[in-house]
């Protein structure tokens, strides 16, 4: 799998072909399996970001992201990736097949209003329960403002979906985001998983991460899981899920799920026309968007300037 990270060595080439990508579905979603502990079944699936390659290669995001980022372009691939998968959670529906699937996004996202007023309009439009679908931003994404983020997450939350807080430990930011940002979810951070079953200091910490979540009431996913000892032991700690190589390797949805997405043209378009109840929904939704949310119940407001 083509995986350059030169993205840094030609960074108006990249912007030049994720521009291209954009406009003509050249991006394709692969998805990764978490595996619920407690019930030893699939639960969730993460989806992540390729990009097809001239050659039909897929890149993995971080040879583009970076690029994407400093270009000002994340914001609508991030747009893209919930369009893909909210009519995913959609067709399998029609199918019977109820999916939960969490979703990347960046710091740029979160405080951005028309990113959150698209994920309402898709939702209504498509029909789906919206707690199908949670949303992940990492420890060390950059988040510009944080009264903003706040107000994000609470319309999320009221909106019926979830919110996962990714790679925690990864950063410094990781209590500081925990007080003022509503999460559902902690993804604890590879790096105190890999060597879980050896190390006595990471087995302290990711204990101590389980039983803070738990205080806060909030789920845990145990994240670079590879073998049986390591989830059995995370399973011990009380964390939810596992996520990971020993659970399973990240793949094209096509894989997963034969026949979705078979043309990458129709990510983001319905078959049906919507509802009328769906577009008032969807009215409702978008009506809300301006307006100041309160922060919710538990977190503690952004500090004030100085």
């Amino acid at each position: 799998m083509a995986q350059s990270p030169r993205h840094a060595d030609d960074a108006p080439g990249w912007a030049q072909r994720i521009r291209a990508a954009l406009e003509n579905n050249l991006f394709v979603l692969y998805e990764q399996p978490l595996l619920e502990l407690g019930s030893g079944a699939v639960a969730r699936h993460e989806i992540l970001l390729r990009m097809v390659a001239e050659d039909g290669e897929h890149i993995a995001p971080m040879a583009f992201l970076p690029t994407a980022e400093q270009a000002g372009l994340v914001q609508a691939i991030d747009a893209w990736v919930i369009k893909g998968a909210i009519d995913l959670i959609a067709r399998q529906a029609r199918r019977g097949e109820r999916l939960h699937l969490d979703v990347n996004i960046s710091g740029a996202s979160v405080t951005d209003p028309e990113l959150l007023a698209l994920v309402q309009r898709e939702l209504a439009l498509a029909e789906i329960e919206p707690a199908c679908l949670t949303f992940e931003i990492t420890e060390t994404a950059a988040i510009a403002d944080i009264e903003l983020a706040q107000r994000f997450a609470g319309r999320l939350g009221e909106l019926g979906c979830g919110f996962a807080l990714d790679d925690f430990g990864a950063g410094f930011g990781s209590f500081f985001y925990l007080k003022h940002i509503p999460f559902d979810t902690l993804k604890i951070d590879g790096e105190f998983i890999r060597g879980l079953v050896r190390c006595e200091r990471d087995q302290i910490m990711v204990k101590a991460i389980a039983s803070l979540a738990r205080d806060l009431g909030t789920e845990t996913v145990a994240e670079f899981v590879t073998d049986d000892a390591t989830r059995e032991l995370v399973h011990s700690y009380g964390i939810h899920y596992a996520q990971g190589y020993g659970v399973g390797r990240p793949r094209p949805i096509t894989a997963t799920w034969p026949g979705a997405f078979a043309d990458r043209s129709e990510i983001g378009h319905r078959a049906a026309r919507p509802s009328v109840t769906a577009l008032a929904v969807a009215e409702q939704a978008l009506s809300g968007v301006a307006a100041a949310a309160r922060p919710s119940a538990g977190v503690c407001s952004a500090p004030a300037p100085s």
